[in-house]
């Protein structure tokens, strides 16, 4: 796979030399979130019943939870979860604007900063409005600064991330992160924990810390009801978090 990415993305650089695009081009490379853990049942028309044919043609092969960790290691879970083994993802953005080759950065960022940051580099701006209907407006942020090296972050102390998937949900603000990981993969309870020295999601702190850990239980609130968010109500644990 990194070899077939390795000579595609020579295409598309080529390509954009050859055009006399490439100064002009903003490049980003960002990977899905985290590596898929789930087994499926797979039944005809796939046969996977020769080991010397797996990854041939008719076949349909996953390594499952397992080895899913394995691969997100030094975090906690992966992909379908909120832990960091489930939403930190590798970033990799060049081309105009970007300044100082090589620079890595550990700024706080999410997927939809990507838009923003598209938008921005482009000077377009996002409309308020389409057909003559209301556009939602973005929630991400332009990452132009962290590109230029004028700053080293977009968001302030005050700033916040939120996320929710199957039920498992989280907020991040600066270094802490409230974390709900359902039952049985987590205990269905708020969990809190310091990124920054603990990015493995290994000492909940929410006992420790109850103000921060209601702090970020109210900007969850926020984020249920700015974003329309609707629980399932097929699992107890999952249903409400308090």
């Amino acid at each position: 796979m990194v070899e077939h990415m390795d000579a595609n993305i020579g295409k598309v650089v080529e390509y954009l030399k050859a055009k006399n695009l490439y100064d002009n081009t903003l490049i980003i490379l960002l990977s899905d979130n985290g590596p898929e853990g789930t087994l499926w049942n797979m039944g005809a028309p796939w046969d996977n019943s020769k080991f010397d044919d797996w990854g041939k043609k008719g076949t349909f092969i996953q390594y499952g939870a397992a080895w899913a960790q394995v691969s997100a290691g030094p975090f906690r879970m992966f992909k379908g979860f909120l832990s960091e083994g489930g939403i930190r993802a590798p970033l990799i953005i060049s081309g105009r604007g970007v300044n100082g080759s090589g620079r890595i950065s550990d700024a706080v960022t999410h997927v939809m900063d990507i838009p923003a940051t598209i938008l921005n580099a482009a000077s377009v701006a996002h409309p308020a409005k389409y057909n003559c209907k209301e556009v939602a407006p973005l929630q991400g942020k332009s990452l132009s600064a962290i590109l230029d090296n004028s700053r080293t972050s977009v968001r302030g102390q005050s700033d916040w991330l939120g996320w929710e998937i199957f039920g498992h949900r989280a907020i991040r603000q600066n270094n802490w992160k409230l974390l709900w990981l359902c039952e049985p993969h987590g205990p269905g309870k708020w969990q809190l924990y310091d990124l920054k020295a603990d990015p493995g999601e290994m000492n909940d702190l929410a006992t420790a810390q109850p103000k921060i850990r209601d702090q970020l239980v109210r900007h969850w609130a926020e984020y249920e009801k700015a974003n329309n968010v609707i629980l399932p109500n097929s699992s107890p644990v999952c249903a409400k978090g308090k």
